[in-house]
């Protein structure tokens, strides 16, 4: 016999998966970071691209801005910036950066498990289209940022052994 669960405890399920669990396409977020200290995560180990450190905030800010519009926000940039700049590079403010990634993943769970599957069919508040012209629903919101959690965590893992760390 099958068991049913609500499509919105699937992504809460998928998002912790993400940042905590076993995800099928490798390590977890959380363990992708450890062992990273804040000099490392500063680092800029390959030319032209960003630091674990300024993936993990760009991450952040996007969980965020996944929460608040699913909270009814309209479609926008992060109120943080899509690259928001990196505190100062001291042990305390990367742990910092590390806890406010998984606050915003809790956050943003908290708000998954409080939707109707029914909601997920709903448009995003503004006039954002997909690449099909047509407007963009929770449940797209939601898969996309899994989506882009799973795309930056694999550049995280590449750094992290550009960085001699894995």
């Amino acid at each position: 016999m099958a068991i049913l669960i609500r499509e919105v405890e699937r992504l809460r399920r998928e998002l912790d998966a993400t940042l905590e669990g076993d995800p099928w396409y490798g390590l977890a977020v959380s363990r992708i970071l450890e062992g990273i200290d804040a000099s490392k995560a500063a680092a800029h180990p390959v030319n032209g691209a960003h630091s674990i450190w300024e993936l993990v905030a760009h991450m952040t800010a996007w969980v965020n801005e996944t929460n608040r519009r699913l909270r009814g926000g309209v479609h926008g940039t992060p109120v943080e910036g899509d690259w928001p700049a990196v505190a100062p590079t001291t042990a305390d403010s990367w742990r910092a950066a590390c806890s406010a990634l998984r606050q915003a993943h809790v956050d943003l769970a908290r708000t998954l498990t409080a939707i109707d599957d029914p909601d997920l069919g709903r448009q995003i508040a503004g006039p954002q289209v997909d690449a099909s012209g047509q407007p963009v629903t929770f449940y797209q919101t939601a898969v996309g940022l899994l989506q882009h959690d799973a795309y930056h965590a694999g550049q995280i893992a590449l750094l992290k052994k550009a960085l001699g760390l894995a």
